[in-house]
């Protein structure tokens, strides 16, 4: 009875794998627990040692516990009204504390074959593997997005959130958008992120 009652028709799919295309928060999630399986450490401290040290992501967190609270933005609700930062029970999809400064290591080092100041957190072969399309109709990789003219991005958001990264490897740009409220515009194809692209010259 337990199961059943946690069947959704909206989550669970009757298809074959490599049918259809589903994204999944909870997927990424699973790929964190397979991590820590074979890491034997919590993902937040691989994270830490492996990711966030190297690219010099010193504002930058899995936990709320290190941070000071006015270094941390408020996040609203859709009726402008102010509560408390807060971290995801599935923290691996979405619960990333930074800022603009720190996140740009990080779109540096994806956009520079894995490396950031001589640290290399990725090799190439692996980020050729991490941006494979997998369905060509969508232009989706493993999370990520393949839009027209080269550029690669994804965004996503919560209660009191909203991002949007973009590479244009080609280029040699990269566009970083962050709100403290959840907001269409910052997202793909929105007025803010059309705006923001054509400062950075994305077109």
């Amino acid at each position: 009875p337990f199961l059943f009652a946690q069947y959704n028709d909206n989550v669970w799919k009757n298809f074959k794998p490599g049918e259809n295309e589903l994204y999944s928060n909870i997927g990424t999630a699973l790929l964190a627990l397979v991590l820590e399986e074979i890491t034997q450490k919590d993902f937040r401290d691989y994270s830490q040692e492996n990711i966030l040290e190297p690219l010099k992501m010193h504002n930058s967190s899995y936990r709320l516990n290190g941070f000071e609270r006015e270094k941390l933005a408020t996040p609203y609700h859709l009726n402008n009204h102010p509560f408390e930062p807060y971290i995801l029970r599935a923290y691996p999809v979405g619960s990333l504390h930074s800022n603009l400064r720190d996140f740009s290591h990080f779109v540096i080092a994806i956009m520079n074959q894995g490396k950031y100041q001589g640290k290399q957190i990725l090799k190439p072969e692996t980020m050729e593997k991490m941006f494979e399309i997998q369905n060509p109709e969508s232009g989706i990789s493993n999370l990520w997005w393949h839009s027209y003219g080269g550029v690669i991005g994804h965004d996503g958001g919560g209660t009191g959130y909203s991002m949007r990264s973009e590479m244009f490897i080609n280029k040699n740009i990269g566009l970083i958008i962050l709100s403290n409220k959840v907001n269409s515009s910052v997202r793909s194809g929105g007025r803010i992120h059309e705006l923001v692209r054509f400062q950075c010259n994305m077109y």
